[in-house]
């Protein structure tokens, strides 16, 4: 018996010591290829942090490393960590970024409250099959028609109530959007069934965890009484699989639920920023204002193509999201060593596109920070009116404000047609404007790997003189 177990603890020491020296290998091969790469020196415990820090988060960091090293440029997240930062889209395709899978692992501190079993934490061939499941769901667009009547209520409803309880000032009220808009959007994102959620991770409100996840199992069950009324989660739990069996067992919708909640907790950004952009751009907020007027003549829109038809609001959603709203950070995992031309981009590297630095890089946004939503359309010659350009910036990897490739956002429609339908019925309601100078310059800080403004975006709303008429 002293024999078995001496030879046991022989080989568990020999496994130890095989990992420890292959992580040792790994770890020295890393530290030689990526200090290759320009960056900033690195402490040996904490890598970057203290830079990080410095600059005042992480995506800020990204932005002064790329004016300061150029495209690709790497630093270290901790001990042996390498990651690679790129922000030109060509040297992106080459890496072939579009086919990485996304590195979730750094996101398990998310797993005590979405739960493991969501879209997020899937990967390979089940993270594809998970992925064709949601476009099933969603192809039907619940957003279309079932649920269209009840969001132009819900908006409605809220104009009035800014209208009422807005700060008054002349013959308008000032309203801070930032607040508003979170509102509005948690309203809608209930139309979906979805209860509002309740904060971001490590906050006072993580303690209601236990009730937000009795809230969903309570709808889960009250649902499996009427499948595919409309809703997400009852057409969630109504899909099928090829086999015709439920394609979501009850705990897998209850972690895509809360899963798709926090992807979408601050999608309200799009609005606020974009009507900050039209009160600082009266000529562009009154050519979206006249494409409303001719497509809804006053009525609310009753079937998604009200709200496809907007091509020049849409352009002002998606430059707005270039210029502020879309500042995020993608992560991938390099599958193989590729050479970038005198640099070596190793294996089990973290590679990271920093949107914000991609959306201002001057060879593809001439100007980068000026608001031209004209970057996003071109003239259709058959019908001399705008249509998108296929690729703004030139290029399929200059414009990722959800992503690319086989981990964009599922929800980027849905986020840019609820926030078309709010922005075109407060432009038929409303004139945008600032309420003082100084509410032009915006001031940002980063919270949650995005960047929040200070001081709130403040806009006065002041009722047209001569409106469309209504019905």
């Amino acid at each position: 018996m002293l024999e078995v177990i001496e030879i046991a603890a022989i080989a568990a020491v020999g496994v130890l010591l095989t990992y420890i020296l292959t992580a040792a290998s790994h770890h020295r091969r890393l530290k030689e290829v990526g200090n290759k790469l320009p960056g900033p020196r690195e402490s040996f415990l904490w890598g970057n942090a203290a830079d990080m820090q410095a600059q005042g988060g992480l995506v800020l960091f990204l932005d002064h490393l790329h004016e300061r090293y150029g495209p690709i440029a790497r630093f270290w997240e901790g001990m042996g960590s390498l990651s690679i930062s790129i922000n030109d889209p060509q040297l992106l395709e080459q890496v072939n970024a579009i086919r990485l899978e996304k590195r979730v692992d750094g996101l398990d501190f998310l797993k005590g409250l979405l739960g493991a079993r969501g879209i997020g934490y899937t990967s390979g061939a089940q993270a594809k099959a998970r992925r064709q499941l949601w476009h099933s769901v969603l192809s039907g667009q619940p957003f279309q028609q079932s649920m269209l009547p009840a969001f132009n209520t819900t908006v409605e409803a809220t104009l009035k109530r800014w209208s009422k309880n807005g700060e008054i000032q002349g013959e308008g009220v000032v309203i801070e959007f930032n607040t508003a808009a979170r509102v509005l959007w948690l309203q809608l994102n209930q139309r979906l069934r979805y209860s509002a959620f309740p904060s971001l991770p490590f906050s006072s409100a993580w303690r209601e965890k236990r009730r937000l996840l009795t809230f969903i199992h309570t709808e889960e069950a009250e649902s499996h009484k009427d499948w595919g009324t409309g809703d997400l989660l009852s057409l969630l739990i109504a899909a099928k699989g090829q086999d015709g069996t439920p394609a979501f067992s009850p705990a897998e919708v209850h972690d895509e639920v809360l899963t798709l909640l926090f992807g979408v907790y601050d999608n309200s950004k799009i609005l606020s920023h974009t009507l900050h952009q039209l009160a600082c751009h009266p000529g562009a907020q009154q050519t979206a204002r006249e494409e409303v007027d001719a497509a809804w003549s006053g009525q609310p829109p009753r079937t998604i193509q009200a709200l496809i038809s907007l091509r020049y609001l849409h352009a002002c959603l998606q430059e707005t999201l270039r210029l502020s709203a879309g500042r995020g950070v993608i992560w991938r995992v390099m599958e193989q060593d590729v050479w970038v031309g005198k640099f070596l981009l190793p294996r089990n590297a973290t590679l990271v596109a920093p949107t914000a630095s991609v959306h201002s890089n001057p060879d593809y946004w001439p100007e980068p920070s000026k608001f031209k939503p004209e970057r996003f359309l071109e003239t259709d010659p058959s019908t001399g009116g705008w249509r998108p350009v296929k690729h703004p910036g030139g290029h399929s990897l200059a414009f990722i404000p959800f992503g690319f490739g086989l981990r964009n956002c599922l929800g980027q429609k849905y986020a840019l047609n609820t926030a078309t339908l709010i922005l075109g019925y407060i432009l038929q309601r409303f004139t945008v404007e600032l309420p003082t100078k100084a509410d032009r310059q915006l001031h940002f800080k980063e919270e949650n790997l995005s960047l929040e403004s200070t001081d709130g975006i403040h806009l006065r709303l002041t009722p047209r003189l001569s409106p469309v008429s209504q019905a």
